[in-house]
């Protein structure tokens, strides 16, 4: 399709502009040969360099290099993940305009057997969230660190003023303080951990509520279930550690 508007070289614009799928920018002036303003037919430029000059201008004299974006500076999808850290920055990239972010607590230490039954550990909570971004923007995350057999899981956070987040995210429990899984805040779909099964050498509960299916006894939680808790143990002092959490942003 073309808009009708050509650049040096007989270039039509809609061969420099991305085609819009966000918000319109402001109109233009410039209709294409429907009636309708340009702003509907490309992306805003946001914080992607400009290409160079077209030769036309909109009020106040901007060139529409400085309004649209570049159709070769398309943003690129990327997932950042994280298994560890505290108050770390996460830096949104150019370009990108949303960002699904998801987060689990660590999972909870199997229980020290000492006789049957004994409970794994819980898995770790879960939470998600998809919010509109801007190049720049920046999210402080803390993840939860798996616990050691008849120890808690730790908790994960993610906050930020801009976009405004704020994701919590508890350890699962210690198998020898029940197995309960964790619980978790802030997101669209907030989901406890799984309880850690009740037997000797019960599995530690999983990721998301899925009760027994962390790990098997005397293990670390399932390398697939982010947080999953440990197992408990068959002999004493012998219960499994829990899955570290994890906090993932992927931008689009």
């Amino acid at each position: 399709m073309t808009v009708g508007y050509k650049i040096a070289g007989g270039t039509d614009l809609d061969s420099v502009f991305a085609a819009r799928t966000s918000a319109a920018a402001a109109a233009t002036g410039f209709k294409d040969s429907a009636g309708t303003d340009i702003n509907n037919r490309y992306e805003p430029r946001g914080s992607t360099t400009a290409r160079a000059d077209t030769g036309y201008k909109i009020a106040g004299g901007t060139d529409l290099a400085q309004v649209f974006k570049d159709i070769n500076a398309v943003f690129t999808p990327v997932t950042r993940t994280y298994n560890s850290g505290f108050n770390q920055t996460e830096t949104v990239p150019a370009g990108a305009t949303q960002c699904v972010i998801s987060l689990w607590g660590g999972g909870g230490g199997g229980q020290f057997a000492t006789g049957p039954p004994g409970f794994g550990g819980g898995g770790g909570g879960y939470s998600t969230r998809t919010v509109a971004v801007t190049g720049g923007q920046t999210f402080t995350y803390s993840v939860g660190a798996g616990s050691p057999q008849g120890s808690n899981g730790g908790n994960s956070a993610i906050t930020s003023s801009s976009p405004s987040v704020s994701l919590s995210c508890n350890g699962g429990r210690a198998g020898n303080g029940g197995g309960a899984g964790g619980t978790a805040s802030g997101g669209t779909t907030n989901t406890t951990g799984g309880n850690g099964a009740t037997a000797t050498g019960g599995n530690g509960g999983g990721y998301p509520s899925v009760t027994g299916a962390g790990a098997p006894q005397n293990t670390l939680g399932a390398a697939g279930n982010a947080a999953g808790g440990g197992g408990a143990g068959t002999t004493s002092g012998s219960g499994g550690t829990g899955a570290n959490g994890r906090a993932v942003f992927a931008y689009t």
